[in-house]
């Protein structure tokens, strides 16, 4: 659980106002989103904001080795008979340990 105090580096006011956007309107820009918020240019221009579609999703958690144990993962899922649907499978990294990393794989159902 997660606990906002005032002062905090988000106010709650604001966290609201972003929930309340994307719900209302389901996706925004990060342009707009800079622009509403006031937030500047990232300094690294290789970065990009990817909107994750909504849906079902078949969770795998890996550990170990992340380029390994990732690699593998992907390796058995491309074997399995899932419906996929090829929307937006994404990897979430859990752990920044490269020996002994936690990930999850999402991948997109029909």
């Amino acid at each position: 659980m997660c606990i906002l105090k005032q002062g905090d580096k988000m106010q709650i006011n604001r966290l609201f106002e972003i929930v309340y956007i994307l719900l209302d309107k389901k996706t925004i820009t990060a342009k707009a989103f800079a622009e509403r918020f006031a937030v500047s240019k990232t300094e690294n221009d290789e970065l990009s904001v990817k909107i994750i579609p909504t849906g079902k999703y078949a969770k795998f958690s890996v550990h170990g080795h992340m380029e390994k144990a990732v690699a593998k993962a992907w390796g058995e899922i491309w074997k399995m008979d899932l419906d996929r649907s090829f929307t937006g499978d994404f990897e979430e990294y859990l752990t920044s340990d490269w020996e002994n990393a936690d990930i999850d794989i999402y991948i997109a159902l029909k």
